[in-house]
């Protein structure tokens, strides 16, 4: 396609599709450019003004824009909940806006005014800016209603045609966006013969596809008008002024990438988001203009994101994902984001995050992937892989008993012919590890994928991209899960060879042993449901559901194997949107990767950021009563010793025996303090500060009041001698007179002033009955006995 010529050009029947999309695109101009209407109950007079050095900036039609006046209703404004049209009715900002507008007295049946010219300088402009700045893809985006791929895009990754699979997910894949989606002309057009030309408005079968214009060639497919600004300060009065009718109720026409993402941005800024979400999805999510999201998935995932469109946010996560996912396994990770992801794509920015929900998905999909591959290269693959492999199960029926009971000899053989099994089906794994991506249909779907966006001169074959992975890396992709599924070599294992001998060998070899296991008359091995009276010969194992049918557990191998296969490839649930473009990326997510997501998009991010923290590990004790009082019982062990008693000893005896014991040395960030807390253990309102009451080696001696304390403390609930002790060691002073009543009578007393362990010490010393818990010879004794008189106060 040349750049546009200076003559007019040729008139051209246009189509029925482009007649109705020119015509929707001159009947919106004219409805923009109309005078205000009176409505009753229009209180308030919107203005957007237009900057006086626009030049000849017009419209399709060749009308000028100019100073656009519109009466609204207030109850609607207000309900929009918008802080910033709310500011505008405040007195203050009244009274700047009638004073910069020239209103002295307002409008017959008008009673606020409220300018919407966005600002000529200053921050607020930055940011403006910055949010209208163009896209790269958003610029390109009219190619894509040029640009007619190939209708093998209408086939499915395996080949099979969408109308025999009686399903809609590729329909229109092989189609250009529809003019009344993506052609439409900028609001300031540059065109001078726009409304002669249309062929501007119609399919160009030479357009190579959506991306520049090559510099090494002089072939040029993009006409010098839709080379727009990359921000246009009419383009962002005009979308102003359609958001202010579509508050009014007027349809929003988006009839190109421009004004969608000019409207977005718009509506995003007034905080009025909720009037353009339906049309922009519908936009979006209309095939075949569908592959925006697959080609742009970064400003999709912005736009859905601001504007809360679930559908959309969770597609394009999930491609961002994917495509990180393959860069994160890289042999060498880059710091950054490659330019282009693996398959050649040009990626582009998505905005910030506090916590970047694409790099924390990412790394889960890594994880998940990887413990995929894990399990199927583990030693113990046929009892982890999902499914039901009957041959395998009756193999294991055996394992305990030759393990338990049976001799060395027939032991090293049921050993040697699981791992024969085993080895066979890994070996198998890494072939397919190694293998090259096959040519074919799915190559040439892949290809006809990627020339929507890279020009075929410097478009690198996909078997070669996918030959350059790595091995961590080809598993992220869907292609190695095909050449896994499709494997058709598992019955070849059967003569396959291990350590020298054929695993036919081996699996005979076992079951001559084992028959000659049962036959012999010292024979300890036991099966359950076996009748060793029966057995004869080695075929007589056949019958007694214990044989092992090599051929039959390779058949379930593979049909488990394809079905897991699928399971990795398949998207799980129903797509979001249709995905014609993404036959290279695995899409199958757990809700540990989706949890990162929104809650309004089905993930568990609430705003606050827990989402993104690590999960506390669950304690191996809880605390033994409300707030921060822990009294597990568990003894940590420092690096000081402790004297008990003068003997120095490197551990602290424990109830919970030494089997238990913590005596592993640890390193605790906290403070050397005790600290005030609401704990109802004894001495809580006692702070030890270091240095005061301990010293520098820790150590403590059996006559010291802190250990006498320390004894009389408030044991762990599990502890013996604390269930047993609870009852009389009295609550840490609490009460000055403590008494206890045994049948009704009152028998002891506290003395006063006696608090805690030097109550306790007073009592042991003085008491008229000195009752010691280890005198108690027959350990039964009940404070119900009235005949005792007991008395743990002190009596002088």
């Amino acid at each position: 396609m040349e750049n546009a010529s200076p003559s007019a050009p040729a008139f051209r029947e246009p189509s029925f599709v482009v007649q109705q999309a020119i015509h929707n695109h001159l009947r919106d101009i004219a409805a923009l450019l109309q005078p205000p209407i009176q409505c009753p109950g229009n209180t308030v007079l919107a203005v957007v003004k237009f900057p006086s050095d626009a030049g000849p900036a017009r419209a399709c039609d060749g009308s000028k824009w100019h100073d656009t006046e519109i009466l609204m209703n207030h109850d609607k404004l207000v309900s929009l909940r918008s802080s910033k049209i709310q500011a505008m009715f405040s007195p203050r900002s009244q009274a700047r806006i009638r004073r910069t507008l020239g209103f002295t007295t307002l409008p017959p049946g008008i009673e606020y005014v409220l300018d919407f010219t966005p600002p000529a300088e200053g921050a607020e402009l930055a940011d403006l800016t910055a949010a209208l700045w163009l896209p790269r893809m958003v610029r390109l985006w009219f190619l894509a209603g040029h640009y007619l791929p190939d209708d093998v895009l209408i086939e499915a990754p395996d080949g099979t045609k969408i109308h025999e699979q009686l399903t809609g997910d590729r329909i229109l894949a092989d189609k250009a966006s529809g003019a009344c989606l993506v052609l439409g002309h900028d609001d300031c057009c540059k065109h001078p013969y726009c409304l002669m030309d249309n062929a501007q408005w119609e399919v160009d079968s030479t357009t190579p596809g959506i991306f520049e214009d090559s510099r090494d060639s002089d072939d040029r497919h993009i006409p010098e008008f839709r080379k727009v600004d990359d921000y246009c300060p009419i383009r962002h009065r005009v979308s102003i002024i359609r958001i202010l009718h579509a508050i009014n109720g007027r349809d929003l026409l988006l009839n190109s990438a421009t004004r969608m993402w000019t409207i977005a941005q718009t509506a995003i800024h007034l905080e009025v988001p909720q009037i353009v979400v339906d049309p922009v999805m519908q936009w979006l999510i209309a095939p075949p203009n569908t592959k925006f999201a697959e080609i742009s998935p970064e400003r999709a995932f912005q736009l859905a994101h601001a504007l809360q469109i679930p559908g959309v946010l969770i597609t394009t996560f999930k491609i961002l994902v994917s495509e990180l996912a393959v860069d994160l396994k890289a042999p060498v990770p880059s710091p950054v984001r490659p330019a282009h992801t693996w398959i050649g794509r040009p990626r582009d920015d998505y905005g910030d995050f506090p916590s970047d929900p694409v790099d924390y998905a990412a790394r889960a999909f890594v994880d998940r992937v990887t413990g995929c591959v894990d399990m199927l290269l583990s030693d113990n693959v046929f009892d982890r892989i999902p499914g039901d492999l009957q041959e395998w199960r009756r193999l294991m029926r055996l394992k305990a008993p030759i393990h338990q009971q049976g001799t060395a000899q027939l032991r090293d053989a049921f050993d040697l012919l699981v791992e024969a099994l085993t080895a066979a089906f890994h070996r198998s794994f890494r072939r397919a590890m190694d293998d090259k991506m096959p040519d074919g249909r799915l190559a040439r779907l892949i290809e006809a994928e990627r020339a929507h966006y890279l020009p075929a001169a410097g478009r690198t074959p996909i078997q070669d991209l996918y030959q350059s992975l790595s091995r961590d890396q080809r598993i992220m992709t869907p292609f190695f899960w095909r050449i896994l599924k499709d494997q058709s070599d598992y019955q070849s294992h059967e003569y396959g060879t291990h350590k020298g001998r054929s695993i036919k060998q081996l699996l005979a070899e076992f079951y001559r042993l084992l028959r000659l296991e049962l036959l012999s008359s010292t024979c300890n091995l036991v099966i359950p449901g076996l009748d060793r009276t029966r057995i004869t010969h080695t075929q007589s194992l056949l019958g007694e559901g214990i044989d092992f049918n090599q051929s039959y557990f390779w058949k379930e191998v593979s049909l488990e194997v394809s079905r897991f296969c699928d399971s990795m490839i398949l998207p799980r649930g129903e797509a979001q949107i249709p995905l014609v473009l993404s036959d290279h990326l695995l899409l199958t997510f757990a809700d540990d990767e989706l949890r990162f997501l929104p809650i309004w998009a089905e993930g568990l991010d609430d705003g606050t950021g827990g989402v993104f923290q690590d999960t506390i590990p669950a304690a191996e004790m809880g605390p033994s009563e409300p707030g921060p009082g822990y009294h597990t019982g568990y003894t940590v062990a420092t690096d000081a010793t402790t004297t008990l008693g003068g003997g120095p000893s490197t551990f602290a005896p424990s109830d919970l025996g030494l089997d238990n014991l913590e005596t592993q040395s640890v390193t605790i960030a906290r403070s050397v303090d005790a600290q005030q807390s609401i704990t109802t253990g004894r001495g809580h309102n006692i702070i030890l500060a270091a240095g005061s009451a301990m010293g520098e080696s820790d150590a403590f001696s059996a006559n010291e009041e802190e250990y006498t304390d320390a004894m009389y403390a408030q044991p762990a609930a599990h502890q013996a001698l604390g269930q047993a002790l609870a009852s009389y060691v009295e609550n840490d002073g609490e009460s000055t007179n403590a008494s206890f009543t045994v049948d009704g009578d009152s028998v002891a007393e506290a003395a006063p002033d006696q608090q805690g362990a030097a109550a306790g010490r007073d009592n042991g010393n003085n008491s008229d009955f000195d009752f010691d818990m280890m005198d108690d010879i027959e350990g039964d004794f009940d404070l119900s006995d009235a005949e005792s008189d007991i008395t743990l106060s002190g009596a002088d």
